[in-house]
């Protein structure tokens, strides 16, 4: 249970025998708690796990003579919004049916409501320049969305988010727009890599025009990503 908390992710395995129970769970720290019950298995195991973190993978696995029911426990996927604009409204809903938990992050205490976003896992009104400080943001499970209402404000989040390991990361803009951004970014020593880790212009290329259509192609392109390994 520690290790789900403090992880976020891990990889479990459990020993398939008559008459004896045995599991043992590697996480995402690089911890591992339990034991197969001998010190072979329990190596096996911790050579085999560590690649499946964050990844869906369920399967009984052949460790010399013994069986071990491997599963990866995966956290619900978390999209981090940035701005809570018409974008964001219509994106929201639709993130609740596809099953994402998301949070709200704006500079405006006035867009961020249950009323409005009424299926949000948590507000965080604070400015931008400090957008991603204190958030929760994981490698496996964490997608970060920037919509703000600036072209200012989204690169003062960019700054912050291309420093921070999370699933996904992407951002709204023309093309020329991203082209700008992406030449300051590079002057700050982002490195090309990290670039094109970022998914922008955001969104699956579908024509989309108006926020709802926006919105569509951001949830389709997350969707994506989120099943790209299974």
């Amino acid at each position: 249970e520690a290790v789900y908390a403090a992880s976020k992710t891990a990889v479990a395995g459990t020993l398939l025998t008559a008459g004896r129970a045995a599991t043992m769970l590697c996480g995402e720290d690089g911890r591992f708690v339990g034991s197969l019950g001998s010190d072979a298995l329990d190596a096996q195991f911790a050579a085999f796990a560590p690649p499946k973190l964050g990844q869906p993978f369920v399967k009984t696995v052949a460790f010399d003579d013994a069986r071990v029911f491997v599963e990866t426990i995966l956290p619900t996927p978390t999209a981090f919004i940035f701005g809570g604009g018409h974008v964001a409204y219509f994106l929201a809903q639709a993130l609740h049916f596809i099953g994402f938990d998301y949070v709200i992050v704006d500079d405006r205490a006035d867009f961020l409501t249950p009323e409005r976003f009424p299926h949000a896992k948590n507000f965080v009104c604070r400015a931008y320049e400090h957008a991603c400080d204190q958030l929760d943001l994981t490698p496996h499970s964490s997608y970060i969305v920037i919509i703000t209402s600036s072209h200012a404000s989204d690169l003062v989040v960019l700054e912050q988010a291309v420093r921070r390991k999370v699933k996904y990361l992407g951002m709204i803009g023309s093309k020329r727009k991203i082209g700008l951004l992406f030449e300051h970014l590079r002057g700050q020593g982002v490195s090309e890599e990290a670039l094109r880790a970022i998914h922008a212009p955001i969104g699956l290329e579908i024509g989309a025009d108006t926020p709802e259509e926006i919105a569509v192609s951001i949830a389709a392109e997350l969707i994506r990503v989120r099943r790209q390994d299974d």
